[in-house]
């Protein structure tokens, strides 16, 4: 009966051998091979295109440097995700999943994945078996009111104890910002759960205003954002099932909305003044925030901000940091040099095959590459160019790994002529690198690294190095051109949002673009988003093909001139010497003359001894002595109006510094205090005030912190002198030695928190030593001068009106 009977495989092949892995993600790569075998038993070799030759690269990738998904900047999920320490989370379907990748710290341990509608379902299984008492289990808006809703009301019947945390961001954002269905008004959501026998609920909200007159009953509260671990905390101590809603609107959305002129745009921005940054990471660790990126400086690593991909939602300022300025953009003034006129751009000679070409595009999700996908597809269109496209997206919305590729005519099978390489880690991969050939590739790359999420706040994690990642585009393509898009875009643009349109501009101008100048830049103006700055940054990038210097001469700020030398010439390699002018000078504005000669001495009898210690030591010791304190802040805040313009690229029209001084927090003050342009006199007047620095008339002298770090300036002198010891008999022991002071930075906790991290790494490296620690620790302090200043009515007295001990005397 089932002779006649057609062979149906799949899974396995007409011998039953496994043909389709029934494991893991099927990949349009891991059905080539399968595909090929069938295609085989009817069809000659001869007739199919040649087996793909296996990439390998010639990198190490680490951890760190791997794309993957990622909450974008402002993203609520960024605060409705964290968990107090010690929780047990529940993950399911939703953009909060992205916590899987993102590791344990602040958001718990994992029980899993759940599918729609069954987030929590499986803690009624598991808690009569197990000691844990209660789990948090993530929900968003979306899946709430498709069926997570029946999930919240099979817990209540079965009596378990767990805390849904439910995201009410107002879109279903994973997808693309639809509405969800039969959403409801968070009273409504209140109201419902409430009568369905939830014990307790409290909304959390970055706005707790708009509540100001809505009544959600007994049983239900509201609180600020940054109170939502308390807020855990009190509903994890309830038994039953218990609900937080964590209203905010989606970053993606809310950034739509301000384009479409939905919502207003904030006036202000939020700049960091690199000087003062130490580059400890508190700001990324408080925010999570893709926006907060670490950049190498003269100066060592520090925190930008990314003002092309900031949603504003100002979460960094949380960090234990003063070097967060708010500031008003000013109108863009014409630089001078703009103002030359510009040869129009001849048409580039095309270089890729006429008869059709392929040309990939990977890059990072939500820098709008599916976006330079559709301008060609336009351009193509008008040219009257046979085009095609295919965008691989899914999750990478969420600034993962994006790739486009766009196929003009009818190219050869298995080729592919133009890499246009938006990220270097997207792009240096086996699948991207996929039919490059130094006999008809070409590419066209960023020359700059976008840090991935996983290197937002991690001060350990070494820099990425270019060099390798262009060396496998190199070797892969007949032609390479490399060009550090986003700094030419905010120097010419004042942001680097438009930066893949410059690259796009670059290629033209290079020939590897069947395409004329003109279809682009009128797909560019039907596409109807930032025309201008498009049409700028494609320009900008066709005349910087042409003559580099050039553009750069004037996107580029221009290096400062360079400290006097003078007394330094002994000191060997001039990069050495370089080093030390410029530390010398400014440590001579941070204290005095004989201050900076200090160092000096310091730094040449190092360096006598090897001269890769003098270097170590020439930073580390800069860095150990140009302790950032009242004066110095004030010093470097007050003198920043260059570096912001350069940092924030456009005019600044007004400063405000958001400051949190030590001696008002430790009176009680939790929040940072906003000092306007009013207050920049007296700033001015601290900084002159620094010759009291470390005397008895310093008023800030006597506190645990400021002795810690005079102390440290001791400390490091007397370990140089242990690591000039080393050199005959370990000199990489010395340097690695003298490099541990790197571990030291930040402000107040979290520098306290770093110092014990270094003396940790000093004792594993020489063994116990004996180092002065702070007097007293900074929390001690606080709570003894908190005490000490406070009327037992809580309020505080300017001056105490009982005897002090000594040690309490002494800290203020």
């Amino acid at each position: 009966a089932t002779t006649d009977r057609p062979m149906v495989i799949g899974k396995r092949d007409a011998t039953g051998a496994t043909l389709v892995p029934d494991y893991g993600a099927i990949s349009v790569e891991s059905l080539v091979e399968p595909h090929r075998r069938v295609l085989l038993t009817n069809i000659s070799a001869e007739r199919l295109v040649a087996p793909r030759k296996k990439i390998t690269l010639n990198l190490t990738v680490a951890d760190a440097a791997v794309r993957t998904p990622y909450f974008c900047s402002g993203c609520p999920h960024n605060t409705s995700t964290v968990v107090p320490e010690g929780s047990v989370v529940g993950v399911g379907i939703g953009c909060h999943g992205l916590v899987g990748a993102m590791g344990k710290e602040n958001r718990g341990e994992f029980t899993g994945i759940t599918q729609m509608g069954g987030e929590g379902a499986h803690w009624i299984g598991m808690a009569p078996f197990v000691d844990t008492p209660h789990i948090f289990q993530n929900l968003g808006d979306g899946t709430f009111f498709h069926s997570g809703q029946l999930a919240v009301q099979a817990a209540i019947s079965s009596g378990v104890t767990i805390t849904y945390k439910l995201l009410y961001n107002a879109a279903v954002a994973m997808t693309g910002g639809q509405d969800a269905t039969g959403q409801l008004s968070v009273p409504q959501v209140v109201a419902k759960l409430k009568a369905e026998g939830v014990k307790r609920i409290i909304v959390t909200t970055d706005d707790p205003d708009k509540y100001r007159g809505v009544s959600l009953g007994d049983g239900a509260s509201v609180l600020h954002r940054d109170k939502i671990i308390e807020a855990q905390e009190e509903l994890r101590s309830i038994p039953g099932v218990t609900v937080l809603i964590h209203d905010q609107q989606c970053a993606a959305e809310k950034r739509r909305d301000r384009k479409r002129g939905l919502l207003p745009t904030p006036k202000t921005r939020i700049v960091i003044d690199h000087r003062v940054c130490e580059g400890c990471g508190d700001c990324g660790v408080q925010s999570n925030c893709l926006s907060l990126m670490p950049i190498e400086t003269e100066y060592g690593r520090k925190t930008n901000i990314d003002q092309a991909s900031c949603n504003i939602d100002t979460s960094c300022l949380k960090g234990d940091c003063p070097a967060f300025v708010t500031v008003t953009p000013g109108a863009r003034a014409k630089k001078a040099s703009a103002s030359r006129e510009w040869a129009e751009v001849a048409a580039p000679t095309v270089v890729v095959p006429t008869k059709g070409s392929v040309l990939r595009m990977p890059g990072i999700g939500g820098t709008g590459v599916v976006t330079v996908s559709q301008i060609l597809l336009a351009a193509a269109q008008i040219d009257g160019i046979d085009a095609s496209a295919v965008d691989q997206t899914g999750l990478s919305q969420k600034a993962g790994p994006v790739v486009s590729t766009v196929t003009f005519g009818n190219p050869d099978p298995g080729r592919a002529h133009v890499l246009l390489a938006f990220d270097l880690l997207t792009s240096v991969s086996p699948a991207n690198l996929e039919g490059l050939d130094p006999e008809w590739s070409h590419v066209v790359a960023t020359s700059a690294i976008t840090p991935t999420g996983r290197m937002i706040g991690n001060v350990a994690a070494p820099p990425i190095d270019i060099g390798p990642y262009q060396s496998e585009l190199a070797r892969r393509s007949a032609t390479t051109t490399f060009a550090n898009a986003t700094a030419l875009t905010v120097g010419l643009l004042g942001n680097g949002v438009t930066s893949n349109v410059f690259l796009l501009g670059v290629a033209l101008q290079r020939g590897l673009l069947p395409l004329s100048a003109a279809s682009i830049e009128r797909a560019i103006e039907l596409n109807a988003t930032a025309v201008d700055a498009n049409k700028a940054a494609f320009t900008w990038g066709r005349r910087w093909a042409v003559d580099a210097a050039a553009v750069e001469a004037l996107a580029l700020p221009a290096a400062s001139a360079p400290a006097s030398t003078t007394g330094l010439e002994d000191l060997g390699p001039t990069e050495l010497v370089a080093l030390v002018a410029d530390r010398r000078r400014e440590l001579a504005a941070y204290q005095s003359n004989s201050y900076a000669q200090r160092y000096v001495d310091i730094v040449r009898s190092a360096a006598e001894a090897d001269a890769e210690l003098g270097e170590v030591v020439a930073r580390q010791l800069y860095r150990v002595m140009a302790y950032k304190d009242e004066y110095e802040v004030a010093r470097l805040l007050t003198s920043n109006q260059d570096r912001l313009t350069t940092s924030f690229g456009g005019p600044i029209d007004a400063m405000t510094f958001n400051l949190h001084p030590p001696t008002l927090r430790a009176l009680g003050m939790g929040r940072k205090l906003k000092m306007g342009p009013s207050t920049q006199p007296a700033l001015k007047v601290l900084a002159r005030m620094k010759r009291l620095r470390g005397t008895a008339l310093d008023p800030f002298g006597r506190t645990a912190m400021r002795r810690m770090e005079r102390s440290l300036v001791d400390e490091y002198v007397a370990l140089v002198e242990q690591t000039i010891a080393m050199v005959p008999t370990d000199r990489q022991r010395a340097v690695r030695v003298a490099g541990l002071f790197d571990l030291v930075r930040g402000f107040e906790s979290v520098k306290e928190r770093n110092v014990v991290a270094y003396r940790a790494a000093l004792e594993a490296e020489l063994g116990p030593v004996d180092l002065d620690g702070p007097i007293i620790t900074i929390q001690r302090e606080a709570e003894l001068i908190a005490a000490i200043c406070r009327r037992p009515d809580g309020r505080l007295r300017l001056a105490a009106s009982r005897p002090l001990d000594a040690r309490s005397a002494s800290l203020i």
